[in-house]
């Protein structure tokens, strides 16, 4: 459930970000510079992976644990690639 949560808070589907309208709402900036820049909401969503990850691992037997683990596994993965690449360029 965690991971869903976090695929639905950073990303974007036809200009609606979850993540980004929940942040304006509590009017903490989603954005470094206006509406570009950093992304913030994509490092806010790393907190529901690393959920994801904690109880996956606490609980292995759980329906739907398995996948949660591989879904947070593989978006902590593509997230600290992109960051990476994104500094090294």
């Amino acid at each position: 459930m965690f991971s869903i949560i976090g695929i639905v808070w950073g990303f974007s589907i036809k200009g609606f970000c979850l993540g980004d309208a929940v942040l304006d709402f509590f009017r903490i900036k989603s954005w470094s510079n206006g509406d570009s820049g950093t992304h913030y909401t994509v490092f806010y969503s790393l907190l529901f992976y690393a959920l994801a990850l904690i109880f996956s691992y606490k609980y292995p037997n759980s329906k739907g644990a398995k996948v949660g683990m591989i879904t947070s596994i593989i978006m902590c993965v593509l997230f600290i690639g992109i960051l990476l690449f994104g500094i090294a360029v």
